[in-house]
């Protein structure tokens, strides 16, 4: 067994499920966290299972999404070796959680509660903002919590030559749910706005002759000059059938970026000058043509949108989405447990945690196995 080291554990979530096939295991956290408060190196990771508090050398640790953390710890080689731990506490040293609050005011002690305004800690008044874990079992004083307004949201800026092909897909189901909790804000913007001239154009024949139309860099300079005066953006995506592929590991690293501009081309796509100069990525939702990036612009915006802490109904059903440990998910089951003959296996039945844990995990190897075997021939980290 690794030799304790010095210094105390921030307990920091729990372990979910094993993460492919190679021992890593998918940690649960408690809070948002982003990656610039966490330790730049930590060698140590504690479990603590059925009370007892075990260190574990970390081998690697990167983020999945918001809410996920991946590990890879000195002993684990296999889901077997994993999946009795599950369920187990997870403590980094070195970290400093700073997460979020609702609305309202109250004393807090072991309740959950998102982005608060902190007027005082056991009678310190702190000089700036201070945040706690949405969590805040692991803490042993009494807090005195007034809300600010609502809590940081991603906003996703869309320019779009045809807007109206996005007006309910943006309004609705999950997107519209993020968006009335304050979580996400999607805008989306009509490039004609953003022209000049009598008709508006924002399209010409291309130089050097040839079928269709381009999108005019003027209306989208325009646009991407107003947005940039107001607020700060992480990236600006182009939609383009050559760009990157969209993937889920992909999904997962733009979740954790800021806010979002999204280019929707459209007809023959945009001056060349738009993607080299005004551009900071480029991607494709898959290797086929649409009749302009309004619709991958959706696709995009809602399988980042539904990474987002608070956004699900259960925080923690985005780390359990097919693709998210390199495999498919595995088979759901639900009411009635036998139809038409067809019963609903006995293990999901039993109540067995653990067992229909492993049960699942196997399930989803088998899967991926007949159906997406392309997808156990690539690197961790990049499915």
């Amino acid at each position: 067994m690794l030799k304790a080291p010095a210094g105390s554990p921030t307990w920091v979530g729990f372990i979910q499920k094993p993460h492919g096939l190679n021992g890593r295991l998918l940690v649960h956290l408690d809070t948002t966290v982003s990656k610039s408060q966490w330790p730049t190196r930590f060698e140590h990771v504690w479990l603590e299972t059925r009370g007892q508090k075990v260190p574990y050398r970390c081998l690697e640790s990167q983020f999945k999404v918001p809410g996920g953390l991946i590990l890879h710890l000195e002993g684990l080689n296999s889901p077997q070796d994993v999946q009795p731990l599950v369920k187990s506490r997870v403590g980094i040293e070195g970290v400093r959680l700073t997460p979020v609050v609702s609305s309202g005011s109250a004393w807090g002690f072991g309740c959950t509660c998102l982005w608060f305004r902190i007027l005082s800690v056991n009678g310190i008044q702190p000089s700036e903002n201070w945040k706690f874990p949405s969590r805040m079992a692991c803490w042993t004083s009494t807090f005195r919590l007034t809300a600010t307004t609502s809590p940081t949201s991603m906003r996703i800026d869309i320019l779009a030559a045809v807007p109206e092909l996005l007006d309910s897909l943006v309004h609705h189901s999950i997107l519209g749910r993020a968006q009335r909790k304050g979580l996400a804000q999607i805008v989306v913007h009509n490039l004609r706005d953003y022209a000049t001239g009598k008709y508006k154009a924002i399209d010409d024949a291309p130089y050097g002759g040839g079928a269709g139309m381009v999108l005019m860099i003027e209306p989208i300079d325009r646009c991407l000059e107003q947005l940039k005066s107001e607020r700060s953006y992480s990236q600006v995506i182009y939609l383009s059938p050559d760009g990157l592929q969209l993937n889920q590991n992909l999904c997962n690293r733009l979740a954790l970026e800021g806010n979002l501009i999204l280019l929707c081309g459209h007809y023959k796509g945009v001056d060349e000058r738009v993607r080299e100069h005004l551009c900071t990525m480029e991607v494709s939702v898959g290797d086929y043509v649409l009749s302009g990036g309004e619709l991958a612009a959706a696709i995009l915006t809602d399988s980042v949108v539904r990474l987002l802490p608070g956004v699900l109904g259960d925080e923690s059903s985005a780390l359990t989405d097919s693709f998210q440990d390199g495999l498919v998910a595995p088979p759901d089951y639900t009411r009635p447990p036998l139809y038409k003959g067809w019963e609903v296996p006995e293990i999901l039945r039993s109540g067995h945690e653990a067992r229909i844990g492993q049960w699942r995990h196997e399930e989803a190897l088998r899967r991926t196995r007949e159906r997406r075997p392309d997808l156990l021939d690539r690197p961790e980290g990049d499915s």
